[in-house]
């Protein structure tokens, strides 16, 4: 293990670049193995270079850019310019759906049906933990149609390879009007939908439907303000950003004539 006395003695170039290399690898959510087999490089090659005791070569560099989108000339000359272009790439689960008025037996899906998306990421977002849900049905939320992937932030993860220079986020308390994916029992059932977090005031809040609900589904739920869980409710993280389509799926198919 290299200790605080031996990094002094290697250049603070190679410093920087090691820590670079290790927010590259943590900002995708991968380990060593899975970022060098991704970069066709080996796991011991990654240690090195993110121990300092190595810099990867031309052919490395230019993999790492190609599947990461950095600047390969910040990567190639210098620590102090290295920046994104235009965003880290992260890989986030999509762990079930989302549907107004539909209940379901299993609030998320079982592992073998969850699946992975990459997604362009804040850096500082690398520690949050992040989960996706798709939405399903019919055409209830205009912001979010069915076929929209729902990204949430839910909470922070333990991280033991975090250096002294990482950026560690904060937790957060949900905010009067922002929005977030809960979960209410509906009888033996659940329905997972996207409210509106509102505060009536500093103990209690409402989560508030988004509009084109019915039913049960249109009726706010109240919940004490900075829980997770309520009576027969519970907050599944912050929606933080939305991927969607403009145009249906069959719109660029080409479909022959008969």
């Amino acid at each position: 293990m290299w200790t605080a006395l031996e990094n002094a003695h290697i250049p603070i170039c190679m410093t920087d670049f090691a820590r670079k290399i290790r927010e590259i690898r943590k900002n995708l959510g991968m380990n060593q193995a899975e970022f060098a087999a991704a970069i066709g490089a080996t796991q011991g090659s990654v240690s090195k270079w993110e121990t300092g005791r190595e810099t990867p070569r031309s052919d490395a560099l230019s993999r790492i850019a190609s599947f990461t989108g950095f600047n390969l000339l910040s990567l190639r000359t210098g620590m102090e310019h290295f920046h994104l272009t235009p965003g880290g790439m992260r890989a986030t689960r999509v762990i079930g759906t989302l549907q107004a008025g539909y209940g379901v037996e299993r609030i998320t899906w079982d592992e073998s049906e969850q699946f992975e998306i990459v997604l362009p990421m804040p850096k500082v977002w690398q520690k949050v933990r992040l989960t996706a849900w798709l939405v399903k049905g019919k055409p209830v939320w205009e912001k979010w149609p069915p076929g929209a992937f729902v990204i949430t932030a839910e909470e922070i993860e333990d991280d033991e390879e975090l250096g002294p220079d990482d950026i560690w986020p904060s937790g957060f308390d949900y905010e009067s009007g922002e929005y977030v994916v809960a979960s209410i029992k509906r009888g033996d059932l659940f329905e997972v939908c996207i409210r509106k977090y509102v505060l009536y005031d500093d103990y209690r809040a409402g989560l508030f439907p988004v509009g084109g609900e019915e039913g049960n589904s249109n009726r706010p739920v109240e919940i004490t303000h900075g829980s997770r869980q309520g009576l027969g409710v519970t907050l599944h993280g912050l929606v933080v950003a939305t991927i969607r389509y403009e145009v249906p799926e069959y719109r660029l198919m080409h479909i022959p004539d008969d």
